[in-house]
């Protein structure tokens, strides 16, 4: 087995950080078992630099996009590919050139995958719903959910009820949709009494200024603009509005419930599953919540602390953090 991964995935405003996160923690656990990852990518968002230990390549400025399978071709060991926009032509292109390929994905986006491996996480398919080579492995459910180290350490015991209910919102790392400003049209709605909430702006979010400004004058409201200490601050709080893409495994992984947001099609199963499994419930399409339906779900929730004891279990229960180690095991264990 080649010790090289070589991971490709790209994250602006328009399509999140999402898909570099979990390959950063596939990364992570690759790495942990002795191997060498390269990450390509178009652009690095700026909480990308601080990720030490990877060899990274910029396309535009290395490698352009379209020598890239010359480049692959050249290497050796699997390589990686999570993203929307890669179409099948791009896919085949790598696969064809004869290096393993793993591709990442979320729903059943192509009719066929050329590929040496598939990893969905999301709950619900089985190997019959999608169209791979014969001995393609298939990797699939939240068994697979790939979490960061610092996700991992960041567990620990809930902590005693505190007299304010702490509220953490995260609609991602670019919030493309600002479905930040409409939850926090909710928010300010709530008690201040009773209710703290910090809120968490991406490192692609373009809307620090505007949210700020809706939470002037709210001591019960902060705004933190790409927290280096996420984990830390998910794990302690009662209840999290987020949208529902991958911090979904992360916060069921931390016994945080969530109440989640769709903010696009592919996160339908992922809210879905969350609410099946008793994580979390769904609030349905960001764009159509309204301020006060948001304000009475929270209430009515925090009222509720024997169905937010149940709702962390549930999650613990969904996602126990060893995605990541199950993966580098097939990927090594699988034919390439």
């Amino acid at each position: 087995m080649p010790d090289h991964l070589t991971i490709r995935a790209d994250g602006d405003a328009e399509i999140g950080v999402g898909h570099l996160v979990r390959c950063y923690a596939l990364a992570q656990a690759w790495k942990r078992q002795g191997g060498r990852v390269t990450l390509v990518t178009k652009r690095f968002p700026d909480r990308l630099t601080e990720w030490d230990g990877l060899e990274r390549i910029e396309l535009g400025d290395v490698v352009a996009e379209a020598d890239l399978v010359t480049t692959l071709a050249a290497g050796d060991g699997w390589v990686v590919v999570d993203g929307y926009h890669f179409d099948k032509t791009y896919l085949c292109a790598i696969h064809a050139a004869g290096r393993p390929l793993l591709v990442i994905d979320d729903t059943i986006r192509l009719d066929y995958y050329p590929v040496t491996a598939l990893l969905n996480p999301s709950p619900g398919f089985s190997k019959a719903d999608f169209v791979c080579p014969p001995n393609a492995a298939t990797l699939l459910g939240p068994n697979y959910a790939m979490l960061r180290g610092e996700v991992l350490q960041a567990r620990t015991p809930q902590e005693n009820p505190s007299e304010q209910t702490r509220i953490l919102v995260t609609m991602g790392g670019s919030d493309p949709r600002c479905l930040t400003r409409i939850v926090l049209e909710g928010i300010l709605l709530l008690d201040p009494q009773e209710f703290k909430t910090q809120v968490i702006l991406g490192p692609s979010n373009p809307s620090h200024r505007e949210i700020s400004s809706l939470a002037e004058g709210r001591d019960d409201i902060e705004i933190l603009l790409s927290p280096a200490d996420f984990p830390h601050l998910a794990s302690r709080a009662d209840i999290a509005i987020t949208a529902a893409g991958s911090t979904c495994w992360e916060l069921a992984y931390l016994g945080t419930p969530s109440l989640t947001v769709t903010a696009a099609d592919n996160q339908r199963p992922i809210a879905s599953a969350v609410d099946r499994a008793g994580a979390g419930e769904s609030l349905g399409d960001g764009s159509l919540l309204a301020p006060r339906e948001l304000s009475d779900r929270v209430v009515r929730l925090a009222a509720n602390p024997d169905r937010l004891a149940r709702m962390g279990s549930a999650g613990q229960r969904l996602v126990d953090g060893s995605g990541a180690e199950r993966v580098v095991s097939r990927l090594q264990e699988h034919p390439s």
